[in-house]
């Protein structure tokens, strides 16, 4: 990995599998370079593991991660308005929608506006994402 990730701490990325040892999807913390107090959240699923969640999952993990760390003020998420299956995990997580940003498409079925969600350091322990962490489990 190159300079700027795990060794100094601006990048986390997990691969996550079942019990069988296939591959479901991955999970990461990735320090905002405009927001040095601020990661963002990404995961994705493989199409077999969709809606089974394994993204929710791992961004319960992560969000309990990166609110270890010193310093860091808030969590974001940003996915594409057309994602309305990746929109459920923050909003399950109880995230707050705090705007849109425009950006370049990147895949067919774009939009180029990405939601964005946010949990702010005050607001984690309420959260759904921490009483999922807590309780080790997170049902609907």
């Amino acid at each position: 990995m190159p300079p700027g990730g795990w060794e100094v701490g601006h990048r986390f990325v997990y691969a996550g599998y079942d019990d069988a040892g296939a591959l479901v999807g991955s999970v990461g913390l990735h320090l905002m370079p405009d927001a040095p107090s601020a990661f963002t959240l990404g995961y994705w699923t493989v199409e077999s593991a969709c809606n089974r969640g394994y993204a929710t999952l791992g961004a319960v993990a992560l969000t309990w991660v990166a609110f270890q760390l010193p310093g860091v003020s808030r969590v974001e998420v940003h996915c594409d308005a057309a994602n309305s299956v990746s929109a459920r995990v923050p909003r399950r997580l109880g995230f707050e929608l705090t705007g849109t940003r425009s950006r370049a498409l990147t895949a067919p079925g774009q939009l180029g506006r990405d939601l964005v969600f946010a949990c702010r350091r005050a607001a984690y322990p309420a959260s759904d994402a921490h009483r999922c962490w807590v309780e080790q489990r997170c049902a609907p």
